[in-house]
């Protein structure tokens, strides 16, 4: 009877104490980074929703709400919090690489897992020509192919 009696307080502690987090509420989503975002919220649907910098909107969300940023990629990140999004700049794993194309053609450069650039783009390097672009990675897959898709060697090194 005793252990019954335990059940049923610490059941009606949770549901009294714990309605938070199975119920929506206000939630602000504010983008404190430099750089418009472009998200969605793949528990609420497909929609986007776009803030600039400085911006917020408010929905009614559950606690801790997952985000998937869709633009940029990796310059922004995101913390979810109980009452809420926020968006800011990402702060650790920026590195600047430079990309030397001793070939006598044009070269597109990519990263195996996207990490190059804010959005995972494809850079375009002219032939003998050097760019410095951003990586998010200390050791980043790039690969570089010629306009027919083809392997083509090049030389990089990471400048910081």
């Amino acid at each position: 009877m005793k252990n019954f009696i335990f059940a049923l307080l610490l059941l009606s502690s949770s549901i009294f104490f714990g309605c938070s987090n199975f119920t929506e509420n206000n939630s602000d989503i504010t983008n404190n980074s430099s750089k418009t975002v472009t998200f969605m919220l793949p528990s609420y649907g497909e929609e986007t929703y776009t803030l600039n910098p400085g911006e917020s909107l408010t929905k009614s969300l559950y606690s801790y709400p997952s985000c998937k940023i869709l633009n940029p990629k990796n310059a922004v990140i995101y913390k979810s919090e109980k009452f809420g999004i926020t968006f800011s700049d990402r702060k650790t794993n920026i590195y600047t690489c430079l990309i030397i194309n001793n070939n006598d053609v044009n070269v597109e450069i990519t990263e195996k897992y996207g990490l190059i650039g804010d959005n995972g783009e494809i850079f375009t390097i002219q032939a003998m020509k050097s760019v410095t672009i951003t990586v998010y990675t200390k050791t980043p897959v790039l690969s570089a192919k010629d306009s027919n898709g083809n392997p083509l060697p090049i030389i990089f090194c990471l400048t910081n």
